[in-house]
């Protein structure tokens, strides 16, 4: 769905690739490759709730481009057999987009690996990776994040954001008034609800990501549209 106006690094792991769409009325989740978010929409897919605020993980910043970006789109948990399979946890909120993916960064390579195969096993992805055919092979990448272009993902639709294109953003009000800094997104299964540091400090500020609450998100702009609740004020 989003990430940090500010920070395009931070000292955790990397944001996944999860999207976010803001739509008047409802939202077809993403969750693949990075995330697609929908304002107003229930995501498909829940994640698994993160450690740390989302705003202190690394990430590009939300104005960047997504065809300037990779997007991590999972993480290697271990290996599948003796043939150098590699069993990848899916950070997506579609991962059946890695049947799309025909090359992918592992770690910190600047150079892709080509993929070879996947398939799906209990809730993991499998992986067949070019030059990668032993298990010892395959268990030196455990522990690596897994990014790809984004040209590889499923297309954003109209009104559709990645992740990271929200962290970091600054909230205005619907009169212009800035209010704080888009540091997180909660995950509820339902509804997601954006976490704003206040300008100032204070308490942050939850909104749910409802089509009368979050009016716009603006990355170019590096700004997302708000409708404070009258209990906030």
């Amino acid at each position: 769905m989003f990430v940090p106006a500010s920070t395009s690094t931070g000292s955790g792991p990397t944001r996944p690739a999860r999207r976010l769409t803001p739509a008047p009325v409802s939202r077809s989740h993403r969750e693949p490759g990075e995330s697609r978010y929908q304002t107003g929409r229930p995501a498909k897919f829940a994640l698994s709730h993160h450690p740390q605020p989302l705003i202190e993980t690394a990430g590009p910043a939300p104005e960047t481009p997504p065809s300037d970006v990779k997007l991590v789109v999972g993480v290697v948990v271990g290996v599948h057999g003796v043939d150098g399979e590699m069993k990848i946890r899916p950070l997506t909120d579609n991962p059946a987009q890695f049947e799309m993916l025909k090359e992918g960064f592992f770690g910190s390579e600047e150079k892709p690996r080509r993929i070879r195969g996947v398939r799906f096993h209990g809730g993991n992805v499998l992986v067949r990776v070019a030059g990668v055919v032993t298990r010892e092979d395959a268990a030196a990448f455990r522990g690596y994040e897994l990014r790809v272009r984004t040209s590889q993902l499923e297309p954003l639709e109209e009104g559709e954001f990645f992740l990271y294109q929200v962290i970091g953003l600054t909230a205005f009000d619907e009169h212009g008034a800035e209010v704080g800094k888009v540091v997180d997104l909660i995950e509820t299964g339902s509804t997601d609800v954006f976490a704003i540091a206040p300008v100032g400090g204070g308490q942050q500020i939850l909104l749910a990501n409802l089509p009368d609450v979050v009016l716009a998100i603006e990355p170019v702009h590096n700004r997302i549209i708000v409708r404070i609740p009258a209990f906030y004020e």
